[in-house]
């Protein structure tokens, strides 16, 4: 069952919600974190894929990772 909470709906409707680290937004079935500068300023790794639980330095790292994920995939397959 889906939680039932004001962001969670939210977040459900418009695809982005804010809280107290940064803003969750979807990208391409993924759930990206954008990190507000202040919340950890010696990390300048501004983005967290909730899908490899991992930091990246940008959009563009996350999606060449996935892309190599999918490369990799493709070959454990043939």
């Amino acid at each position: 069952m889906q939680r039932q909470d004001f962001w969670s709906r939210f977040h459900r409707f418009f695809h982005f919600h804010p809280n107290r680290y940064g803003i969750w937004f979807d990208h391409k079935g993924d759930e990206i974190l954008w990190k507000y500068p202040w919340y950890d300023a010696k990390n300048k790794k501004r983005f967290y894929s909730l899908g490899f639980e991992s930091n990246f330095y940008s959009i563009e790292d996350i999606d060449n990772f996935w892309n190599e994920y999918f490369e990799a995939c493709k070959k454990i397959k043939s």
